[in-house]
């Protein structure tokens, strides 16, 4: 009789680990961005590691963080550094997932660009709720739009003389919507570390998952895999 006191325990013990490890979490991400399927697939990769599965769930920039950070989700797939400031909730694991440059893009051949500062002078637009353009546009009036085909749009149409897109996303806009005429005004106005955001109730992953992300990142998992999305983008 005793014996089997023991033995309940140690299969609890089993039937728990294998609950935790078989379950999925959930995490907001931004709609229509080349980084949250760069972020997916770098992320999808660290929790399987973990034996976590993971499913993404895409909204509105703004929607987005006010999900994660409600605890409607697990957390935020990816954001620029110190999020956290305003959305308290989210804590964030400190190795980044990816890295994102933000490029001008213009059908004017006669724009240089050394910084935000640099882009004062001119009419620019940007998507609403993209965190890195609100905030390095803070002194200027942007046009601001919903989605990067609008941004396409307004340029066309002469309203702005520059937008703002990612990298990937403005390769995948000018393939897409053939528009040969606009181009990327190098270099870059700057460029930012993206990084996974947990909501507090996640908290106790992080370390974890930094152990997981700092292999990854050793071994050129990330930089490869970002990478092979963008040339796969480029040649299409």
């Amino acid at each position: 009789m005793q014996g089997m006191f023991v033995l309940i325990p140690f299969f609890l013990l089993i039937f728990c680990s294998v609950e935790l490890n078989a379950r999925t979490l959930y995490f907001s991400a931004l709609e229509g961005t080349v980084n949250t399927d760069i972020c997916e697939l770098v992320l999808k990769e660290a929790y399987s590691r973990l034996g976590i599965k993971i499913s993404v769930r895409r909204y509105p920039a703004d929607r987005s963080l006010r999900y994660s950070n409600r605890g409607d989700t697990d957390g935020e797939l990816f954001r620029i550094d110190n999020i956290d400031f305003k959305y308290q909730n989210l804590v964030k694991v400190s190795v980044p997932v990816n890295q994102m440059e933000a490029i001008a893009y213009s059908k004017r051949d006669d724009i240089k660009t050394s910084g935000w500062s640099s882009l004062l002078p001119y009419k620019v637009g940007i998507r609403r709720g993209i965190k890195f353009s609100e905030y390095g546009t803070k002194l200027m009036k942007p046009y601001i739009v919903n989605l990067n085909q609008q941004l396409i749009s307004i340029l066309l149409k002469d309203k702005v003389d520059i937008i703002v897109l990612t990298r990937g996303n403005g390769i995948e806009m000018i393939k897409k919507f053939n528009v040969p005429e606009i181009k990327a005004i190098e270099p870059p106005i700057e460029k930012y570390n993206l990084y996974h955001y947990l909501h507090k109730k996640n908290k106790y992953l992080v370390p974890d998952l930094e152990r997981i992300l700092g292999e990854m990142r050793e071994e050129g998992f990330i930089r490869n895999l970002r990478k092979e999305v963008l040339n796969k983008i480029n040649n299409l």
